[in-house]
């Protein structure tokens, strides 16, 4: 998995996540909770924040700001929507970073977020309704 903005990459390999500065040829490698896998990635004002699955418990944690922020429920997919945080769970959920707690947003879920208002969403990837108990296959809007 790779991302990139105009000044870093960041680049997921055998579970362990790097940043690569482009200017300055720089490495960075993230420390990661052992016995883990990064599930998703996405970047909030420029930084990487990643869904982390503890193998072990099978137990979601968010990896935002350099710490670990246990999440109530199984999550498949993070992504980043106007500066907020988008957990895709059995339906689509807010992060509220300064209380730690979830808002619930729709009753659908997928990939990526690609569009939002009030009364309708846009998404990507595999599409869940709340409810499924499997995905309805790759959804892509025309």
């Amino acid at each position: 998995m790779l991302i990139k903005n105009s000044k870093f990459i960041y680049i997921i390999k055998d579970e362990r996540l790097f940043e690569y500065e482009i200017c300055t040829n720089n490495f960075k490698e993230y420390t990661i909770l052992n016995n883990s896998r990064i599930k998703s990635m996405a970047l909030l004002n420029n930084k990487p924040i990643l869904l982390v699955e503890n193998i072990n418990t099978n137990k979601d944690y968010l990896y935002i700001e350099d710490k670990y922020e246990s999440l109530s429920m199984n999550v498949q997919d993070i992504d980043v929507y106007q500066n907020n945080i988008i957990l895709f769970s059995d339906r689509m959920y807010l992060w509220d970073n300064s209380s730690k707690t979830t808002k619930s947003l729709f009753p659908i879920s997928g990939n990526k977020l690609i569009n939002m208002s009030q009364s309708s969403v846009e998404i990507f990837g595999n599409v869940k309704f709340k409810g499924n108990s499997k995905y309805v296959g790759a959804f892509r809007p025309l």
